[in-house]
């Protein structure tokens, strides 16, 4: 398929810019032509295996024209609207890149099938529901010596929300546009269960929720710990590296423990207030404030380390946990959000409440020396990512629920699945249900795997998919001929087999039944072969891409009517019937020009 991804900007590197470089390379390895759109892209974030050979087109995206948001949003849906034509498929990812898609759509009734994937309603127009644990924690910490740093944080989502007429006037406006995209969607996908909370509770509609997963490393992790124990994040308010901090003070300063030391990796706007929360507390030998580091570093960093602890405020769902476990480091994670459905509470790692940094010393004293823990919990956690959270899994997902391409059809990468096995579609099955096929109406009968309606395009397969497909008595029901036979040619490997039946025109076969809609005699299947001029129809070729080469045609004749003038076939069989014409018989093979 061709599947065209849509994101505001891949000029930093988080984890919703991970997710579509990743996602943007795994159904690239699958077959599938993509195609990336966004305002601004610096490949050198990503290593060449990601980003080789990844096409990414840059456009412009004002936000305003004419001192007018709307007349900004327009223009922009006209950008992306010419963009996107010829697309299977539209992906979009962080706001504002589903107003834009939304706006592309408005009017254009031939758009292509559009996919978003909300990592998390946008904060700053729906802050009260998406930030509910961050005001429940600000409010308690008015009788804590803790937590300042959220309340500050509250107070500046308070004043971003109402602060003055104008900015109310702006937020209430951009409200509105988001809910409506939403009617623009035909699916939305989300990373959680506690994101579909959020987005039910902001949109009113209940969307999918499909898991995201990392890419691993093809070398085992190094099973040797050393004497420290990580937090991977950006330094901001909401990523509440402060309460490690505070935990850290508890475990060395009050508790008096020996052998404790604690690595920051991460970079923001805090990294100052934490670097002097670090000095405060007197604990500059034990604390060490990287920065940010590369890859290699990083993962050097999780597969030495004894825990990752990882305690954000209303974390939609988090990719530090996954990279930790993956390397088979345990994770001390918030007991809300996103990372309790990665984190599996006493088995992969410890949830705590990540407003209270005693909680988090405690947990951390509870796993930091204890060896044996720390492996079973560590093999506990690689052998999680592995089975439900790497990235071919995530691709996976992301075909079944946005593409609409089952399981068993899905072109997965070398060692992931059966190569060799032969796939065959039974298409237009009704009753007749074949072993060994892929069986599929567009109702759901006994034994038909997948049901879709074939006159709804594209057809929810991968490109060159199948070595066979069996088109007995559908294709005259389907009304657009040249269009339903691109797609069967597209989803044919390269001399795929297509086995064709349909009633011949002149037929009584194709005249008495209402629903055939569409035309057949052998001439028909020239129009889809290379050019030839000895054929009326195949002159004409050059008006599909379909190319196939004919390997059987014949028209089959039955004696079904009698009729009292046919003096011929009274005389050959001593009774007057009609000769009528049968079924057209074809075995076509799909050849790649």
């Amino acid at each position: 398929m061709k599947v065209a991804i849509v994101h505001p900007s891949l000029a930093i590197k988080g984890g919703a810019e991970n997710i579509v470089i990743w996602l943007a390379r795994g159904l690239r390895k699958r077959g599938h032509s993509v195609t990336v759109f966004t305002t601004e892209y610096n490949g050198a974030l990503w290593s060449g295996e990601y980003t080789e050979d990844l096409e990414v087109v840059l456009f412009d995206a004002p936000r305003r024209v004419m001192n007018s948001a709307w007349l900004g949003l327009r223009r922009v849906g006209r950008v992306l609207r010419k963009k996107l034509a010829g697309f299977d498929v539209v992906n979009c990812h962080n706001w504002p890149s589903n107003l834009w898609v939304a706006s592309a759509r408005r009017t254009w009734r031939g758009f292509p099938r559009t996919v978003w994937c909300c990592h998390e309603p946008n904060r700053q127009i729906h802050w009260e529901r998406t930030n509910r644990h961050l005001l429940e924690y600000a409010n308690r910490a008015q009788d804590s010596p803790y937590n300042a740093h959220l309340v500050e944080d509250v107070a500046r989502e308070r004043m971003s929300a109402i602060g003055s007429e104008r900015r109310r006037r702006r937020n209430a406006r951009a409200v509105r546009w988001d809910r409506a995209s939403v009617r623009k969607m035909d699916t939305v996908l989300v990373n959680s269960r506690f994101s579909r909370e959020n987005f039910e509770g902001v949109y009113g509609v209940s969307p999918s929720v499909c898991y995201l997963g990392i890419p691993l490393a093809d070398k085992e992790a190094q099973p040797t710990k050393g004497g420290y124990f990580c937090v991977v994040s950006a330094l901001t308010r909401k990523k509440n590296v402060h309460n490690v901090v505070e935990a850290m003070h508890i475990l060395v300063n009050e508790w008096k423990l020996e052998g404790l030391n604690l690595r920051i990796v991460g970079d923001g706007p805090e990294r100052g207030v934490i670097e002097d929360l670090v000095a405060k507390h007197g604990l500059r030998r034990r604390i060490e404030v990287l920065g940010s580091c590369s890859d290699g570093e990083l993962r050097s960093l999780y597969e030495r380390a004894r825990l990752t602890v990882y305690v954000p405020i209303d974390e939609p769902f988090g990719l530090v946990p996954l990279e930790s476990m993956a390397l088979g480091t345990p994770v001390i994670s918030s007991d809300h959000g996103g990372p309790v459905d990665t984190v599996v509470h006493k088995e992969t790692g410890l949830h705590v409440d990540c407003s209270d940094p005693r909680a988090i010393a405690a947990a951390v004293k509870s796993l930091y020396y204890d060896e044996a823990r720390i492996r079973e919990m560590g093999s506990a956690g690689a052998r999680r990512v592995r089975e439900n959270f790497t990235l071919e899994s995530f691709v996976d997902r992301f075909e079944t629920m946005a593409l609409g391409i089952p399981r068993e059809l899905q072109a997965r990468g070398k060692g992931q699945g059966p190569q060799n096995e032969l796939r065959r579609l039974n298409l237009g099955c009704g009753r007749d249900i074949r072993e060994g096929y892929v069986n599929l109406d567009r109702l759901k009968l006994p034994g038909v795997d997948l049901v879709h309606d074939l006159g709804q395009f594209p057809y929810p397969f991968a490109e060159n998919c199948f070595d066979e497909i069996a088109a007995r008595d559908i294709l005259e029901h389907l009304g657009d001929t040249v269009r339903v036979m691109e797609e069967l040619w597209r989803i044919l490997k390269p001399g795929g087999i297509l086995r064709v039946r349909v009633p011949h025109a002149r037929s009584m076969n194709f005249l008495h039944d209402p629903t055939h809609v569409s035309a057949f005699t052998e001439e028909t299947f020239h129009y889809f072969t290379p050019p030839d001029p000895s054929r009326t129809l195949s002159k004409y070729a050059y008006y599909s891409a379909a190319r196939f080469e004919i390997l059987d045609l014949r028209t089959e004749y039955s004696a079904l009517t009698f009729l009292g003038s046919m003096r011929l076939s009274k005389f050959l069989f001593g009774r007057e019937v009609r000769l009528d014409y049968g079924n057209v018989h074809g075995v076509l093979k799909k050849v790649v020009p």
